[in-house]
């Protein structure tokens, strides 16, 4: 018998929405960050964001707020 491994796989880039919806941001909003931050990916005519990176940004931002 073969055992089942229940995972879900959580995508590394998104679309603009996905991304509004995980930043809590509205649409400008969420692409001037993405484009400050250095999160955009561009691949064929899409303009994706890589959470990867933009949860580094974020975790450094908490770390240098509990600094202070």
């Amino acid at each position: 018998m073969v055992e089942k491994n229940e995972f879900t796989i959580q995508p590394r880039l998104v679309g603009i929405r996905d991304f509004m919806v995980w930043t809590g941001l509205g649409r400008n909003s969420a692409r001037e960050l993405g484009e400050r931050i250095g999160c955009t990916r561009r691949l064929g005519g899409r303009v994706l964001y890589d959470l990867k990176v933009a949860g580094a940004y974020l975790d450094k931002l908490d770390t240098e707020d509990n600094k202070s």
